[in-house]
């Protein structure tokens, strides 16, 4: 059946479904992107200790999502080499790494890591867009 109508007041069509618009979490002006802090973390086992980091790294991981200021807190291992592991943590601002850095969860766990680590790198980064 053909109709005649105008589009927008046909009965016999059916109304067009609204298709979602993508959702802009942050834009490159937004106050609250410029203030987003991401670490990004390298760190490789002694060989024999990756159990005992997989441990300690998860003990470390509940304590720090529960931060305030935590956005996101974690931590892989690698796939080609078990004794690799990459940290991904995203902060709401400076102050909320700092506050991570000063918990005692963070101190403990620094301890502990330290003697079974033979490299460490880590990284900043900010929001661009």
């Amino acid at each position: 059946m053909k109709c005649c109508c105008k589009p927008s007041a046909c009965a016999l069509r059916p109304p067009r479904a609204k298709i979602p618009q993508p959702v802009r979490q942050y834009s490159l002006l937004s106050q609250e992107a410029v203030k987003v802090i991401v670490l990004i973390v390298h760190a490789t086992m002694k060989p024999g200790t990756e159990e005992e980091a997989k441990r300690i790294y998860r003990e470390v991981t509940e304590s720090t999502r529960k931060e305030p200021g935590c956005l996101q807190y974690v931590i892989h291992q690698s796939t080609e080499n078990p004794l690799n592991f990459a940290f991904y943590e995203s902060y709401t601002d400076q102050a909320a790494v700092d506050a991570h850095r000063a918990t005692p969860h963070f101190a403990r766990y620094k301890t502990a890591i330290a003697p079974l680590e033979a490299a460490h790198t880590r990284e900043f980064f900010v929001p661009v867009s």
